[in-house]
């Protein structure tokens, strides 16, 4: 899956669907896949984001959490392979 999925309106459009506001459906769905962990462990998964905007995002997605981790992931996933396909 390629990167434009997490910048495509499209996607923070179905986060808002289900729930969302912002970049929580991101983080729900890249980062809830691996379960109730710590922000270092985010942070080690998602190494491309200071672990200051972790903190606050994985704590801002579970505050959202509408849809379970698997959910939220197959989701995402549906977003980014929606946007590949037009590509």
């Amino acid at each position: 899956m390629s990167s434009g999925f997490m910048f495509d309106p499209a996607t923070y459009a179905t986060g808002a669907e289900h729930g969302y506001e912002g970049i929580a459906f991101y983080f729900a769905g890249r980062a809830g896949v691996l379960g109730e962990v710590d922000a270092e462990v985010v942070t080690a998964a998602l190494a491309f984001f200071h672990p200051d905007v972790v903190r606050a995002n994985q704590a801002s997605a579970r505050d959202y959490a509408v849809l379970d981790a698997d959910e939220s992931a197959e989701l995402v996933r549906l977003c980014g392979s929606a946007l590949d396909a037009v590509r």
